[in-house]
């Protein structure tokens, strides 16, 4: 379902401000870019997600080189971050992509949410949006936008399906369980 015109003006003034923040890489330098993002619209992922990013951010150096998205904390409150929605992570891995050198910038993703026994990730905003994040998907984005060295932080039950579709060389995957485990 779609937004409602002025839900829908915040998003997308939430999210152009976020891309528009992101600094330029600095030749010569290693920098670290972050994507975060809270998939599933309750207090607690939004929670996780923000304090991943502040963490993160504070040991990769990586101030101005960061965006956190999130699906909301399904309370009547006024949107702080822009939508995790899979257009929206799809922008900022193409941005990020687009302001990186692959050659020697890192790019570190946290994603948190609920999985699935298949390797899903939910994507829920109220009961508005309802989708997945599949290792594949990811893996395909990542390839598209050119980022080649990262590390991708999942947070979610069976998030061990993350593992061997982005596994290669270049990529650190970290998750919350086992492919066929509850993160519990």
């Amino acid at each position: 379902l779609a937004a409602s015109p002025s839900d829908a003006a915040l998003s997308a003034k939430l999210m152009g401000d976020a891309l528009a923040a992101l600094q330029p890489q600095r030749p010569g330098q290693a920098d670290v870019y972050l994507i975060v993002a809270s998939l599933w619209n309750d207090p607690v992922f939004e929670s996780e997600a923000s304090q991943a990013e502040g963490i993160l951010r504070s040991r990769f150096g990586a101030e101005g080189r960061s965006i956190l998205l999130s699906a909301g904390t399904g309370a009547q409150q006024p949107r702080r971050f822009a939508p995790a929605s899979p257009n929206n992570i799809n922008a900022a891995l193409g941005c990020v992509g687009q302001l990186i050198d692959p050659e020697e910038d890192l790019v570190v993703m946290f994603f948190t949410s609920h999985g699935a026994p298949d390797g899903a990730m939910a994507v829920r905003e109220a009961d508005r949006m309802a989708s997945s994040l599949r290792p594949a998907h990811l893996r395909e984005a990542l390839q598209l936008a050119g980022i080649r060295n990262r590390v991708v932080i999942v947070s979610a039950c069976f998030s061990g399906a993350f593992i061997a579709p982005l596994m290669d060389d270049r990529t650190i995957v970290l998750t919350a369980s086992a492919p066929d485990r509850s993160s519990f």
